[in-house]
């Protein structure tokens, strides 16, 4: 197996607003309110189809401001903009002050590394270079402003009838999934089965902030060596020593007596923590994952997962909620167990179907697939049934069409 890519260990966290109070900056003779984070961001987000001027003089279209991007990074993501006739696309940050970048932490943290615009309320005197377009907004800015003449992602389907929406996401949703089975081949033909649905299943249980760290630990302790060191144990002392171990090679606990050589513990600063949810915490979500390694006892992951997916939606989501014992309290919330089933379980089943020559289970995964139910929104699906309209933010989305959105946006915004 190869290492996942693994960037650089994550910088501080972007301080946000608190509080609507205002603050100052002296500009000359005049002093000047500046706004907060929260109101700069609305104006950002109304810039759609309009041109504006770079702080070195450059013209900046705004095709599409991006989508607003709530937690750690930057403000907006997937900004498709045109400067100075070169087409760019990528995240956007926002501050009061061009200062804030450096005292932010920004200077040193990776996940605003390829920003492409810096938005900002106010352009101080002796600013830092940051080699970044800056562009000012002012809140009284109602001049009147020549279009940037493009129409907004997802602008075609906007109009459609409902009919006509859900047939193009289910297709859209269909070709999503051929990718992620594609990509889960390459997996499977390297690893093996077992251990392509231990990884990509520990990768899902990382939420976006610590998907990368996940895919880490899979890779540091793999499947198989986990289970040995289960067997080793009494059954009532298998889930103890197994969470010691992940626990232990994550960098988040001391040392575990089943370490053994050749493990490196992880840098616990790959590891989001602050702003995190508890339900999502590393550390709670270490428990599902020696969970996962106790089901996985005798058979296997694969016999496991292919009868709850024989057994449909149902079935295979009440697995992947991760019960320490039948009837026992779940690990794993509903919501994040069907994104589980969807976008890691599904993939993998089909491509281990396809190894295999296997047409009776890629038969029952493209059905189980097709019926799955809702899938919790996200940033990105609110923010494509908002492109989409109000009659697409009310639509109830089966897991195919959602995930159609999905591709559908990323599509339009490449």
């Amino acid at each position: 197996m190869r290492p996942p890519a693994i960037g650089t260990p994550l910088g501080p966290r972007t301080l946000r607003d608190t509080d609507a109070e205002r603050q100052s900056f002296q500009e000359g003779p005049v002093r000047r309110a500046l706004l907060p984070e929260r109101l700069l961001a609305k104006l950002w987000a109304a810039k759609a189809g309009r041109r504006l001027r770079t702080t070195d003089g450059r013209t900046l279209r705004v095709l599409y401001p991006g989508r607003p991007a709530p937690g750690h990074g930057p403000d907006f993501r997937d900004a498709l903009l045109v400067l100075g006739g070169r087409r760019m696309r990528g995240p956007v940050e926002l501050h009061r002050t061009p200062a804030e970048w450096g005292a932010h932490g920004h200077d040193h943290d990776a996940a605003y590394a390829d920003v492409v615009l810096h938005v900002v309320h106010a352009a101080e005197p002796a600013a830092p270079r940051l080699g970044l377009p800056t562009v000012v907004l002012e809140a009284d800015d109602d001049a009147p402003v020549a279009p940037a003449g493009a129409d907004p992602p997802l602008h075609d389907l906007a109009g459609r009838s409902d009919d006509t929406l859900r047939a193009a996401l289910r297709r859209a949703g269909r070709a999503r999934f051929r990718e992620h089975a594609l990509a889960a081949s390459a997996a499977v033909g390297r690893d093996g089965v077992e251990q392509a649905l231990y990884a990509s299943i520990l990768e899902a249980l990382g939420y976006a902030e610590n998907r990368a760290p996940f895919a880490e630990l899979a890779w540091r302790l793999p499947l198989e060596r986990v289970r040995a060191v289960a067997r080793a144990e009494p059954e009532a002392a298998r889930f103890e020593a197994v969470l010691g171990l992940l626990v232990s090679c994550a960098g988040l606990g001391p040392p575990s007596r089943c370490m053994g050589d050749g493990i490196e513990p992880m840098d616990p600063r790959r590891w989001r923590t602050s702003g995190v949810r508890p339900a999502s915490h590393p550390l709670r979500r270490l428990k599902a994952a020696a969970a996962l390694v106790l089901i996985s006892i005798p058979a296997g992951l694969r016999p496991v997962l292919v009868e709850a997916c024989a057994s449909g939606t149902t079935a295979l989501v009440d697995a992947l909620r991760l019960r320490l014992v039948p009837g026992g309290s779940a690990l794993v919330g509903t919501g994040r167990a069907r994104e589980m089933a969807v976008g890691a379980v599904l993939p993998t089943l089909a491509a281990d179907a396809a190894a295999r020559g296997d047409r009776r289970l890629a038969r029952e995964v493209r059905a189980v697939y097709e019926r799955f139910p809702a899938l919790p929104d996200n940033t990105l699906t609110r923010e494509a049934r908002r492109l989409l309209g109000p009659r697409a933010h009310a639509m109830h989305l089966s897991a195919c069409e959602h995930q159609g959105l999905m591709h559908l946006y990323r599509l339009a915004v490449a």
